[in-house]
């Protein structure tokens, strides 16, 4: 269900944040918007950020296609009707135990792009590099050296790649490890919009000669079917990286 939520695990753990997700494309598996009643300008400045980030998404997926070796509107085809496409505003409250609590809690996105206006004035998103960007354990170890902060640069956007875009380039780039911290002194409020294929696409990776394909054929229906059902499982993330359920 699109709208406000309070309530939201990930890999099964509670998230220290509040939401309100909106997007173009309604339907039974992503869900239907929302709109609080009686504040229209509110649904149609988000509606019109929606096509603007659509916009600047597609360009940047086009300079992706071109470094993966294909045409420039090869990846952009699957994006051009009826894609899946979606945002979403974060507020983070508050939190009085921020060395037990996340934001976030240690995911990968499963989009091609996550394209993130973060809070200019709070930061609070980190990265995991590490071997093959791999998280330990539940994330939450203060001496863990390999979490960094990424820090917010105003009046500019942070683009974090998602586990679509590492299937269609056979693990060339891979997709982001990054949770959200908790802040005990201040709110913080972010927006990410996550740039997502139709459900018709079927992902292949994108080989060079003499390479072997690292995964199977992707469709994005069942990934998302699977996704949202696995948004309630707590994984290891010992993985090295790779995206086991795809990996031939």
């Amino acid at each position: 269900m699109r709208g406000y939520f309070d309530g939201e695990y990930t890999k099964n753990v509670l998230d220290w944040k509040q939401g309100f997700d909106f997007a173009f494309l309604e339907n039974d598996l992503d869900g239907h918007n929302q709109w609080p009643e009686g504040y229209d300008e509110f649904k149609e400045t988000l509606l019109e950020y929606l096509k603007h980030m659509s916009k600047l998404s597609s360009s940047l997926l086009r300079a992706y296609s071109l470094l993966l070796g294909a045409t420039d509107d090869y990846l952009y085809q699957f994006f051009n009707e009826d894609h899946t496409s979606w945002a979403r505003l974060n507020y983070y409250p508050e939190c009085p135990n921020k060395t037990t609590e996340l934001g976030v809690n240690p995911h990968r996105d499963g989009c091609c792009l996550t394209v993130l206006k973060q809070d200019d004035s709070v930061s609070g998103l980190q990265v995991y590099l590490g071997a093959g960007n791999e998280a330990k354990g539940d994330g939450l170890d203060p001496e863990d050296s390999h979490w960094f902060d990424v820090l917010p640069v105003k009046n500019a956007f942070t683009v974090n790649l998602g586990e679509a875009l590492q299937v269609w380039s056979n693990d060339t780039y891979f997709a982001a490890m990054h949770r959200v911290l908790a802040n005990n002194k201040a709110a913080r409020y972010s927006l990410p919009y996550f740039y997502s294929p139709h459900y018709n696409t079927d992902i292949v990776p994108l080989v060079k000669e003499g390479e072997r394909p690292l995964y199977r054929k992707l469709n994005w229906r069942e990934y998302r079917e699977k996704r949202n059902m696995g948004d309630y499982v707590k994984l290891d993330f010992k993985d090295q990286g790779r995206l086991p359920n795809w990996r031939i």
